[in-house]
């Protein structure tokens, strides 16, 4: 393929995934209509994709193989990281909606900045630095010094950046890149469907309102098939073909499209200082994404 046409294709297909992972939210909230409760919504979510998965690596000929080094590392990560960035976010969902969550969220590459500098001792250049403090004025605009409706809200949806911030450090593991993408993913669906099947199990025996199946299973392939598989392994395969630095820049559509459907599809409302918030966060983290150093992080 020339790079030209692998690298338009690169860029459609970013777009493609940014937009389907933006519809988690509206994919959760047609789930919870339907009657799935929160331990079940990740639960069948996790156990669909891993099932998606399952099929995509036999396609593929691939193994299921992974390092002994890697299963405790895997358990946590999955478990501590993939599994509660989710339920932050449902849970912010119901609380402040899922615009004002995804935005929140992503302010992930900031912390992520941040790590790197109090860990790791990289010394972030002007741009980051830059990028850090307009992101900072972004986030002090959206929430606001009078908004505390729904501090609780605005706290989980910040706890769902820093687990995925924690997330993001896991896939950079020497032991964790040995395993294949799809590998990968398969075992930390898996495991985080085993985590919450107890909890699910409970909510379905002591459920007290009558499932709508037929939108339960709609809501559920929204969620586990395009918020999760088709999006996760699209995202995976345009970090091959442009680049993560790239990727991640494109990624900004994801907020976009969620407050968009928010606010038609959910009849969700945004705070005064929302929009210029919005577009300082997304320049902070452009600035922060673009200029620093290339790195590899899940091959």
């Amino acid at each position: 393929m020339e790079y030209r046409k692998k690298y338009i294709l690169g860029i459609l297909l970013t777009v493609l995934s940014s937009l389907f992972f933006g519809m988690l939210g509206y994919f959760n909230t047609l789930a919870e209509v339907a009657g799935l409760q929160f331990a079940e919504r990740l639960f069948y979510r996790f156990l669909s994709a891993a099932i998606c998965i399952f099929i995509v690596i036999e396609i593929r000929g691939g193994n299921l193989r992974i390092p002994r080094s890697a299963v405790f590392k895997l358990i946590v990560g999955s478990v501590f990281f993939q599994s509660f960035t989710s339920a932050f976010l449902y849970m912010a969902y119901d609380l402040v909606g899922t615009g004002f969550t995804t935005v929140l969220h992503f302010t992930y590459p900031i912390l992520v900045l941040i790590l790197s500098v109090v860990k790791d001792k990289e010394r972030p250049g002007r741009p980051q630095i830059w990028g850090t403090f307009i992101a900072l004025i972004g986030l002090f605009l959206i929430i606001g010094p009078t908004n505390t409706s729904n501090i609780k809200g605005t706290l989980i949806a910040l706890a769902s950046a820093l687990t995925y911030t924690l997330y993001i450090r896991f896939l950079s593991d020497e032991d964790i890149k040995k395993i294949d993408s799809f590998t990968l993913m398969f075992y930390i669906f898996l495991i985080s469907a085993a985590f919450w099947f107890l909890p699910a199990l409970n909510e379905g025996i002591n459920r007290h309102e009558i499932l709508d199946m037929r939108g339960a299973v709609v809501s559920m392939i929204g969620l586990s098939l395009l918020g999760t598989t088709v999006a996760a392994s699209l995202f995976n395969y345009c970090v091959r073909l442009i680049g993560g630095r790239m990727t991640s820049i494109l990624s900004i559509i994801e907020p976009v499209s969620s407050v968009i459907i928010g606010l038609i599809a959910l009849g969700e409302s945004l705070t005064k200082g929302f929009g210029f918030g919005m577009i300082a966060i997304f320049t902070g983290i452009i600035l922060v994404t673009a200029f620093e150093k290339q790195k590899k992080i899940l091959e």
